[in-house]
């Protein structure tokens, strides 16, 4: 160790103004750095990597040499303790996760504590895996894949045999096949540019045909004829931003400024330059391509993944992702306690429930349970074993261990329901109606003839509690003022088109009910929380009674060849089962609210298919299959 701190600290006095060096020796020497943990190592092996495409190191292989002395002063990780990994490797060596810091994904519910490197790496590819497959939307970039994602830079791996005679030779070859490649593209003949396009364009589709899916759209352009062209070399630098846009969407985040660069060089004036620096270009972006090529192929974390379709790639996420969810969660708590926590949760009855004299069969219980638990005012929460919540004589409204990874979906989903029944609560305070015959609206008010329509109300409101639900940047708290002064604002533009003024004790009795009516034990809040708790129960289970009617034949087909079917279809968050028809529920019939009742469903249903998916055996029986 110490001689690999000597020799980063001579690189930083001869180079003294670079950042790299700078954080490689901070890192290093950082007392509080975990240097057994796979976070230290992986930002240590990002930076030699980053050192070395700046020419810091003078020999070539120095890097991979520096990169072993320090694999043999810390010990390398391979996901798991020295303890466990060799127990257990069989159930985790899955899609390695790409570089996030420990904790960005998973947050323990109850009082923080340290956990293990290992488990907290562990716990954050289990919940990557299960955002890719359920919300995707939240991890991947807008223009990024699925594929980008489960990909991640790997240290090169440079052969000790580059700079003997046989690299040499090699490496000479390859400058004399570019180098004419170049003079064939300066030739001022069209026909023999197209010539050595098409030759190249045959390389780049070689290269590229293990990284897309045979019908991707840049597949088909180069195994397509070249269009004929007067300026074939101006029609190749759009070919060629085509393709690295297509690079772009399926690499790794590492990847993307080397894309940038590429792409920015194609854009400039092509009247500025001379056929031969043209010719040049169009050389270098096609070898740097196949260069990118190789590097790609050894990103992607699973040679399957490498030319598969985004629905190819999500089916396989959740499969993975289910899989590698229920391993984890056994690991954790075990068969035995898991089945004890499910039945002891399942049987407890709440003193007060939105659900009362509700009736659903023994093997859907679960899902009216699990509405109790989100209809309650304390955040639902599954914590680790060894938080002991249970004993610390707080009321905690503890899920069993099944929901463990649904748990952040199931406090959004939680808080988006309260938001919901206050929305409609404070509607329901607004008299809204006409305005009355022969009354003139005032000269400076626009909108006073449209006031009365309950969605202008509503498009205000929700929008904020919206906002406060989805946690969104520089959204302030909805204070309950800020509501009070909605409802006041919508009733007295009602009663000004009506012709009447509201009255300061009418004003005071109108934001006094505003604050009776958002409690929870306000018979108003109550009954409008029961009817829709108890409209998303009656449409789950309908759901769940009816996954295959949709495969079913609606005509007759004689003749026909049956078309070939898959799985696919019924993998992953989206199972293709139709759901019921959404009824209109009193108090939410205003059509803003009647389409987040709907968004409301939709993300209940999806936990539920879910979970179902994962944990069906224990769900319907109680008991732990043995398959």
């Amino acid at each position: 160790m110490d001689e690999f701190i000597s020799l980063l600290q001579a690189k930083l006095k001869r180079y003294p103004n670079n950042d790299t060096l700078k954080r490689a020796v901070s890192l290093i020497t950082d007392p509080g750095q975990e240097h057994d943990s796979s976070t230290f190592q992986d930002s240590l092996q990002a930076s030699f990597n980053e050192l070395q495409t700046q020419d810091i190191w003078e020999g070539p292989d120095e890097s991979h040499r520096l990169s072993e002395k320090l694999s043999l002063a810390l010990g390398k990780l391979s996901g798991l303790s020295d303890a466990s990994g060799a127990q257990h490797s069989d159930k985790f060596s899955i899609v390695p996760p790409p570089d996030l810091d420990a904790g960005t994904l998973f947050h323990t519910p109850a009082h923080p504590r340290l956990l293990p490197p290992e488990l907290v790496d562990l716990l954050n590819h289990t919940c990557l895996l299960h955002l890719l497959a359920t919300d995707s939307d939240k991890v991947v970039q807008p223009g990024k894949s699925l594929v980008s994602v489960l990909s991640r830079p790997r240290s090169e791996r440079r052969s000790e045999g580059r700079h003997t005679l046989h690299g040499k030779v090699e490496d000479i070859v390859h400058k004399a096949f570019w180098d004419q490649a170049i003079e064939a593209l300066s030739n001022p003949e069209p026909s023999i540019q197209l010539l050595r396009l098409k030759g190249l364009y045959k390389d780049i589709h070689e290269a590229l045909s293990p990284l897309f899916p045979q019908r991707h759209s840049i597949i088909a352009f180069l195994t397509s004829p070249l269009p004929p062209t007067s300026s074939p070399l101006i029609s190749a630098l759009g070919q060629l931003r085509d393709i690295l846009h297509g690079l772009l969407e399926r690499c790794a985040p590492a990847r993307d400024q080397d894309i940038h660069s590429l792409i920015n060089a194609l854009d400039f004036h092509s009247s500025q330059v001379s056929r031969t620096e043209l010719a040049s270009l169009v050389a270098n972006t096609v070898k740097s391509i196949l260069k990118l090529s190789d590097v790609m192929k050894d990103d992607v974390s699973q040679v399957m993944l490498s030319g598969v379709s985004e629905d190819q790639a999500r089916h396989m996420i959740a499969q993975e992702a289910k899989k590698l969810e229920r391993s984890v969660t056994l690991e954790i708590w075990g068969p035995e306690c898991l089945i004890a926590e499910w039945e002891a949760w399942l049987q407890l009855k709440p003193s007060k429930s939105v659900l009362s004299g509700m009736n659903v069969e023994p093997s859907r219980r679960w899902i009216s349970r699990l509405l109790e638990c989100l209809s309650q005012n304390k955040p639902v929460v599954c914590a680790l074993p060894e938080d002991n919540l249970s004993e610390s004589g707080e009321d905690i409204n503890e899920l069993p261990p099944v929901f463990f990874f649904n748990g952040p979906a199931l406090v959004y989903l939680q808080n988006f329901l309260q938001a919901l029944v206050i929305a409609a609560s404070l509607r329901s305070l607004i008299r809204l109606s006409p305005p009355s015959k022969g009354v003139i609206p005032p000269e400076n008010s626009q909108s006073v003839p449209n006031i009365w329509e309950p969605r202008l109300f509503m498009e205000r409101v929700w929008p904020l509690l919206k906002a406060e639900v989805d946690e969104e940047e520089g959204a302030s708290d909805t204070k309950l003022v800020n509501l009070a002064d909605e409802v006041l604002h919508a009733q007295e533009l009602a009663a000004s088109a009506s012709g009447i003024t509201l009255s300061t004790e009418e004003k005071t009795r109108l934001r006094a009910a505003v604050d009776r009516t958002l409690r929870p034990d306000d018979p108003a809040f109550a009954l409008l929380q029961r009817r829709l708790y108890h409209a998303l129960v009656g449409w789950t289970v309908q759901a769940q009674m009816r996954p295959r009617d949709a495969e079913m034949p609606r005509e007759m087909r004689a003749g026909r060849r049956p078309r070939l079917s898959t799985d696919l279809d019924r993998e992953g968050i989206r199972t293709r089962t139709e759901p019921p028809r959404i009824l209109a529920i009193r108090g939410f019939e205003d059509p803003v609210l009647a389409r987040a009742v709907e968004e409301a469903f939709k993300k209940f249903l999806e936990n539920v298919l879910w979970t179902n998916s994962v944990w069906h055996d224990i769900l319907s029986s109680g008991r732990m299959s043995t398959n």
